[in-house]
């Protein structure tokens, strides 16, 4: 029988895990922020003007905050699902399989 305390440790683990992946992840997509930023504004033709010197930055900055929550989110709601699947009622379980399912289904067509 799991204890508490084994819960906590489990529940911990989980979440430094996702710590750690989103910290790697945002300075990944910070070190490519540049040519997304680049890339968009060549593929709308838009053009860009910079008003002050860390304004490029910060839109880096917010760039890969935005990509790194959109990423982890997944790995969040897979983390959440694994520690709570013991105590899931079967109909809660093939509920979220057809919601996930549908979510992915609407992602892939737009």
């Amino acid at each position: 029988m799991t204890t508490v305390r084994d819960h906590l440790k489990e529940l911990k683990d989980r979440f430094l895990f996702i710590i750690i992946i989103g910290v790697i992840l945002f300075f990944v997509i910070l070190l490519f922020s540049g040519r997304l930023i680049d890339f968009a504004l060549r593929s709308f033709d838009i053009t860009a003007s910079i008003l002050s010197p860390l304004e490029y930055i910060n839109t880096e900055i917010s760039i890969s905050i935005s990509l790194t929550i959109i990423f982890l989110i997944p790995l969040i709601v897979y983390n959440l699902y694994r520690y709570f699947e013991e105590i899931l009622p079967k109909k809660i379980k093939y509920g979220l399989a057809i919601f996930v399912s549908i979510s992915l289904l609407l992602l892939i067509t737009g």
